[in-house]
């Protein structure tokens, strides 16, 4: 297999790298029904940022790589490969591609010194000790000797430098939290599997206060070994670029023999002080620290920490994370991590890393570049400040198999947050079954005592109605028999009106109709002229502008100054228009000044009023306004309808470009009232 071609960090989203290790790991559990493969850990890490370090700091150097093996000011293929324009997104996936994926697929692929080749039957891979092997090589980390008196149980453990606080700081920490990933949801559906890693940093936590690291040698990853490539490009590739655009050179320990070499020991923790070279020749020296640990991983056991192992009410690590020690951190890389064993033989055990989720892109800069960093808040019971959470969820997706369809929820049993809630939610799933039932059972009866009392149950005020009909019908008849006491009567009233009816149609009558024009009401925009006695005359009061809009500012007109606009409601520049019915006109006079100080914010408030389909909203600016390289933002939705905040919804933005004279006339069509869009047309 060559090794993988990657991207630069993508912008939005985050970015995630898999490292090739844990795919033949995957790959065992299709064919060995003994294998397993479940997710574990996870790590959040802080990379320094990017510049020449000062004061001996960890900063990245990325020229680092080679420092040790060689790098001179004649240049080097490192050197090349990052020179500006500065873009760290793409630097940074080159290092990864060009020297950690490489050397692992080196590690697989091919012998080594020795002329060994690669132990399959070993489960400990040599993924998490590359990336740290990584992460030394380009000045990012350092390690010294744990002290067994209050920092770990056991011997050969290590921790990172003391941080160094102040503005003259050497050192700041790269690992910032262990956690467990305690609900994975595996989906295979519709052709497509792919596995749910859900990461959640609780609210109650802080950093991990102390994180200890280990050594790990064996038949894969042991002192004085290395590996070299006869080529220069990357393993399994030619000259030229992969799909992503980054180049297909290759990094090395040592750019002279295109090796990757390890310590000769793997318990030393000496910092060697050497040379990095920035540019072609002759180049600038950079001065960096370069530790000489190897084999290095994360020691997730709570059982080796000091701190854990003396307090009786500390048990794990997220006990640890959640103590008093325990402070505010910033992240900007999350490590996940997988646990990998034999169903008949569960002491056959190994955790690996499985892949690095960059969470978002670079800030560059001339001088320094920062890789962008989350802060994570612990609460504070002294300054009542509110801590706050994260959750971050990964969509692995591994194969497309269609034949197993459905979804398997797993909640791992050996911890306490994942195992309580899916308790309690047992528990109260039950419940409420057990009171559904109860009272499926209870309205059943109520509905059989109804129907037994409504056969013959009838309430006082159908009583009432039913006299009071009676009554109409006992007066009515009354009146008829009163009508039709002598037989002729109809007789006669029949005759009567037969010979009107002749009458009126041979126009011997002038028939004169009387109509109730009081049924007939006014509506917006319409009045209804009765005055003339039977006679009705509908007017449209609607002359081109119905409604005239206030500015709800105490100055009565737009204010241009600086964050205008910004807070809605107020009454000094919150630059509110009421939306008034049909048409609408505002015209903004008697500002004092012309010139826009920062974006010009409008807010329309649709309070009163909702946007109609075909509605429109005239701006006039009756003054000289100087836009400049500011934009006019038109808001509305103040009472979060669509869901994005109050006046959350954008009609339109517009900038000097739009505008045709400094005496701007805007007007906002409503196209869509259910799914606020609009059209915004400059009239002049």
């Amino acid at each position: 297999m060559a090794t993988p071609f990657l991207k630069p960090l993508r912008v939005q989203g985050g970015t995630f790298f898999t490292f090739a290790s844990s795919a033949k790991d995957i790959s065992k559990t299709f064919t060995d029904d003994n294998a397993r493969f479940v997710f574990s850990k996870y790590a959040l890490l802080k990379l320094p940022k990017t510049r020449t370090p000062q004061n001996g700091d960890n900063s990245v150097v990325w020229e680092a790589l080679d420092a040790l093996g060689g790098g001179s000011s004649a240049g080097s293929a490192i050197a090349m490969g990052f020179q500006p324009p500065i873009d760290n997104n793409r630097y940074f996936s080159q290092a990864f591609q060009s020297y950690a994926l490489n050397f692992e697929q080196l590690v697989l692929n091919s012998n080594n010194n020795f002329g060994d080749i690669y132990d399959e039957t070993v489960l400990s891979t040599t993924s998490e000790r590359i990336f740290w092997h990584f992460l030394k090589n380009i000045n990012a980390i350092r390690w010294q000797d744990a002290n067994t008196t209050n920092e770990s149980v056991v011997t050969n453990r290590y921790r990172e430098e003391p941080v160094m606080p102040g503005p003259t700081a050497n050192y700041e920490s790269v690992v910032k939290y262990l956690g467990d990933i305690e609900v994975i949801n595996n989906i295979s559906k519709g052709g497509q599997s792919y596995s749910e890693i859900y990461i959640h940093v609780p609210t109650s936590h802080g950093n991990t206060p102390l994180v200890l690291f280990k050594t790990e040698e064996d038949a894969n990853y042991k002192p004085n070994e290395t590996w070299n490539n006869a080529s220069d490009y990357i393993f399994g590739r030619e000259a030229g670029s992969g799909s992503g655009g980054l180049s297909n050179d290759a990094f090395y320990d040592d750019l002279g023999t295109n090796e990757y070499i390890l310590s000769s020991t793997f318990g030393d923790t000496t910092i060697v002080g050497t040379t990095a070279w920035s540019g072609s020749g002759p180049g600038v020296e950079i001065p960096v620290n370069i530790s000489s640990l190897d084999g290095v991983q994360l020691d997730f056991n709570p059982e080796d920490y000091y701190p854990i192992a003396n307090d009786a009410a500390l048990t794990t690590i997220d006990n640890f994370n959640a103590s008093a020690m325990a402070s505010d951190f910033e992240f900007n890389i999350c490590l996940l991590y997988y646990d990998t064993y034999d169903v008949s033989n569960p002491d056959n055990f190994a955790r690996n890393l499985y892949g690095v989720l960059v969470i978002d892109d670079y800030e560059n800069g001339v001088i320094e570049s920062n890789l962008k960093n989350f802060k994570k808040f612990k609460p504070n019971a002294v300054t009542k400040l509110n801590g706050n959470s994260y959750g971050l969820k990964l969509n692995l997706k591994f194969d497309t198999e269609n034949d197993n369809v459905g979804v398997e929820t797993v909640i791992r049993e050996d911890l306490t947050f994942g195992m309580d809630l899916f308790a309690d939610a047992s528990v109260r799933l039950q419940e409420s079954a057990d009171m559904f039932q109860d009272q499926k059972i209870e309205l059943i009866n109520i509905e059989n005592r109804l129907t037994s009392l409504e056969q013959y149950y009838f309430s006082q005020d159908t009583i009432d109605l039913l006299t009071a009909r009676v009554d109409a019908l006992q007066s009515g008849l009354n009146n008829a028999q009163l009508n039709y006491e002598d037989d002729t009567t109809l007789l006669d009233l029949i005759r009567q009106n037969s010979t009107n009816i002749n009458d009126i149609l041979i126009g011997k009558v002038n028939v004169q109709l009387t109509y109730n024009t009081d049924v007939i009401q006014p509506g917006p925009g319409i009045a209804i002229d009765n005055s003339v006695p039977n006679q009705i005359s509908i007017i449209n009061k609607n002359q081109g502008y119905y409604s005239f809009v206030p500015c709800l500012n105490d100055s009565g007109h737009l204010e241009y100054g600086i964050a205008n606009g910004d807070t809605p409601g107020s009454t000094a520049d919150g630059n509110d228009l009421v939306l008034g019915e049909y048409t609408n006109y505002f015209r903004n006079i008697g500002a004092t000044v012309s010139t826009i100080n920062d974006n010009l914010n409008i807010n329309i408030n649709d309070t009163n009023y909702k946007w109609k389909q075909g509605q429109t909203f005239r701006i006039v600016f009756a003054d000289d306004i100087d836009l400049d390289t500011y934009t006019i933002n038109l808001k509305t939705d103040s009472q979060n309808v669509k869901g994005f905040g109050n006046y959350g919804v954008l009609i339109g933005s517009l900038t000097i470009a739009d505008l045709v004279t400094t005496k701007p006339i805007i007007e906002i069509t409503c196209v869509n009232e259910v799914a606020y869009t609009f059209y915004v047309d400059v009239i002049k």
